[in-house]
């Protein structure tokens, strides 16, 4: 009973640190587009992007140890059904990230019976990925237009503007898109989080640890590395609708680049892949660390590609678990210590 009594203002306390400081953190980034400028701005806009797109590629990259590299994809097709639905039918964006999310998940789910069924896993399964990220910039870039409707081709497509209408997610400045991103960001963050103390996120983890003593341990392997694909693929199609509304221009090109795919993994493996925060902090040194490149670097192209790259190979190399890993590793050992 002593220990319970003892225990319990410890469990109390860190339960209040992790409510808490999640709502403090939130409202500390809604405060910022009040006294930055509109520089700074683009950058927190950008930042947001790549922390969601890091915790939407977690969920299978992380969590269930699926390494893709083809999560564009997903991004490039919620673009696109987002795009085509407004231009050729007049349907609200809004509506239209909802039905581009849901396609690129139902997607993602045929890509991850075809694959999962073929029993591809590692770099198999992340090429396998690649692949189909690079077969759709392809078919996107030779399709000008199928049954009277334009899909733009390599041209891409030019979103309308017709002036400020929040309907359709038409806005007079950026900051609206900046408050639009964080929500995005919590939900995809609350979302890991459920995930992360369910019974699923337990299955994704045993899978991520050892897939086949999950499967001997009874664990439906397929079906849950299936689930994360859906729900991964979910969350990243709605980010690119949300792309072409801040740029109103899609070109397939750059919404199926890898640079998409990449900047997921990187944010995920430098903060912690596998856990609730680790993108989010990964795209806080990151978002940063590219425009500082690009800065001092103005006058030689890719610099910034060259950091990403010499950050990752040091990462993997000597600090695998990531930032965030690494402090929950520490913390763990702290509180070992006294026993």
């Amino acid at each position: 009973m002593t220990v319970l009594a003892e225990g319990q203002p410890a469990a109390t306390g860190r339960r209040l640190i992790s409510i808490g400081l999640p709502i403090v953190l939130f409202a500390v980034a809604a405060a910022v587009p009040s006294f930055v400028n509109p520089y700074v701005l683009e950058i927190g806009i950008l930042l947001l992007m790549y922390a969601y797109l890091g915790s939407s590629w977690d969920i299978l990259g992380g969590w269930a140890g699926q390494v893709s590299f083809g999560h564009a994809a997903f991004f490039g097709i919620g673009a696109y059904v987002s795009a085509l639905l407004w231009i050729n039918m007049g349907l609200s964006p809004w509506f239209g990230m909802i039905v581009g999310a849901l396609i690129a998940s139902a997607f993602g789910t045929l890509v991850a019976f075809a694959t999962f069924r073929a029993r591809l896993r590692g770099h198999y399964f992340a090429l396998a990925m690649f692949a189909v990220a690079q077969m759709l910039m392809a078919l996107f870039v030779n399709l000008k237009e199928v049954g009277g409707v334009t899909i733009g081709g390599s041209e891409g497509l030019q979103l309308p503007y017709m002036g400020t209408d929040p309907a359709n997610m038409v806005f007079d400045g950026r900051v609206p898109f900046y408050y639009i991103l964080l929500a995005m960001l919590a939900v995809v963050v609350g979302t890991i989080k459920l995930i992360s103390v369910s019974r699923f996120g337990a299955y994704l983890q045993a899978i991520c640890n050892d897939e086949d003593a999950a499967e001997a341990l009874g664990v439906n392997v397929f079906g849950c590395k299936v689930a994360a694909m859906a729900i991964s693929a979910f969350f990243t199609g709605a980010i690119g609708a949300v792309y072409g509304q801040i740029y109103l221009y899609i070109e397939p090109g750059i919404v199926f680049s890898s640079v998409y795919s990449i900047q997921g993994l990187l944010c995920a493996v430098v903060g912690g892949s596998g856990t609730v925060w680790g993108p989010v902090i990964g795209a806080l040194i990151l978002t940063p660390l590219a425009e500082i490149s690009k800065t001092f670097f103005r006058d030689l192209s890719g610099v910034d590609l060259m950091i990403f790259g010499a950050v990752l190979v040091i990462f993997v190399r000597f600090i695998p678990q990531g930032l965030m890993g690494l402090v929950l590793g520490y913390a763990g050992l702290r509180r070992k210590a006294p026993a």
